[in-house]
């Protein structure tokens, strides 16, 4: 796999869950870079928008969203807290989609998390949601 820049989205309420999804992806995966400045979105591979309870409400994060959409980059949500894809409380602008959004919670977070970023980088993609895994 070869070395991925990634922006993580996310309002300071957020920053315990960004870290820990920062160091999993800076030691699972040498030489990945998480991106913290807002003008580092255009040279991003994939931008990681985590989407807690409040975080709709953010005007950084719908900044986020549409800088990303301006360099049309990838947008992946990871919901966390008491959000769950499927009963979001607010809705994600489109294309920002659902189907490939993560669930923070979920026991297998952190493969689900790999394998988009994997994706993301031209490798094996995942599967949609709710899809059964190939043999």
């Amino acid at each position: 796999m070869s070395t991925a820049q990634l922006f993580l989205s996310h309002i300071e309420r957020d920053a315990r869950a960004a870290d820990e999804i920062r160091v999993l992806l800076e030691t699972a995966l040498a030489g990945t870079r998480v991106m913290k400045r807002e003008e580092e979105i255009a040279r991003s591979d994939l931008v990681l928008l985590l989407c807690g309870t409040d975080a709709a409400q953010e005007r950084a994060l719908q900044h986020d969203i549409a800088r990303a959409q301006q360099s049309r980059v990838p947008i992946v949500p990871i919901v966390h807290g008491r959000q769950r894809l499927d009963t979001l409380v607010f809705p994600l602008p489109e294309p920002v989609s659902t189907r490939r959004g993560l669930e923070f919670h979920d026991q297998m977070f952190a493969i689900k998390l790999l394998l988009v970023v994997r994706e993301a980088l031209g490798g094996e993609a995942l599967p949609p949601r709710g899809s059964a895994p190939r043999a």
